[in-house]
């Protein structure tokens, strides 16, 4: 018997191919994954983190109904082909997606996390940072309670008689739990990422807003914006991205700088920063 061989398509909301995902089951359980450009050269023109979820594309059919969020293009699949809302992320288990925000469009998320503890881990990164971040609070967690090792959603799919499968989603649905009630039963809770805008450093972003001189090495000076001063004290660190005010003390990365001069959400600043 030969091994199975997918190619999955990864597109953007658009519709637009931004990669392809090829992967290689063979009959001992094991896994190769390669990835591709569009035009099928190997490798990828972004880093793996920037990649939009699987099944972006059809965001738009069903953003007024309840997503259910798998790990990887086969379980996600399996949703989307009994035409379950469902998006996947591509970028494995042990990062997370850099940009969640497409999620908060949704009514609810349902996180579906593989029956491991890297499984688990994953879906709890995407769901603080949901919660930190853009104060999505609609957000659950559906666990399979007869799930093999390792279970996910595919073989939740097929693991139902034929019958049966037009339950699967509103069971999902009702069997979810909040994601509060969930996270504060495991045991390890990982280091969580949270998006900052690595294309716009500080200084560029600054410098819109208010005159800055260059006083050493990657550190720049101006008078802060937020209080009134005449001896400049707000100073920017090129380095680590950050600002710091002597006078009023205020600090924070570039979104936060953002945030506060703008009085806008962190949502609507990364947003603003995306548009430079």
């Amino acid at each position: 018997m030969f091994p199975k061989r997918r190619v999955y398509q990864v597109k953007n909301t658009k519709g637009e191919l931004i990669a392809l995902h090829e992967r290689i089951d063979a009959f001992n359980g094991k896994k190769r994954v390669f990835w591709k450009k569009p035009d099928g050269s190997y490798g990828l023109d972004r880093p793996l983190v920037d990649l939009p979820f699987f099944g972006s594309e059809h965001v738009s059919k069903f953003v007024h109904f309840p997503v259910i969020v798998c790990e990887g293009e086969k379980a996600t699949s399996a949703l989307l082909d009994l035409g379950i809302p469902a998006l996947g992320t591509v970028t494995g288990a042990a990062i997370q997606p850099r940009d969640v925000s497409i999620l908060t469009q949704f009514p609810v998320v349902i996180l579906f996390p593989d029956n491991d503890d890297i499984g688990k881990q994953h879906m709890y990164k995407i769901g603080r940072v949901l919660e930190d971040t853009y104060r999505y609070m609609n957000t659950k967690v559906f666990l399979w309670k007869h799930a093999p090792e390792h279970g996910d959603a595919y073989d939740l799919v097929h693991a139902v008689a034929m019958d049966k499968l037009k339950f699967v989603y509103p069971s999902i649905l009702s069997l979810a739990i909040p994601f509060s009630d969930w996270f504060v039963a495991l045991p390890v809770k990982p280091q969580v990422f949270y998006l900052d805008d690595g294309h716009a450093p500080i200084v560029d972003v600054v410098r819109r807003f208010m005159v800055i001189k260059k006083v050493g090495s990657g550190c720049w000076q101006g008078l802060c914006p937020f209080h009134d001063e005449d001896t400049p004290s707000f100073t920017i660190y090129e380095d680590t991205n950050r600002y710091f005010c002597f006078g009023c003390l205020a600090q924070g990365n570039t979104v936060q700088f953002v945030m506060h001069v703008h009085n806008i959400s962190y949502k609507d600043a990364v947003e603003w920063l995306h548009r430079l």
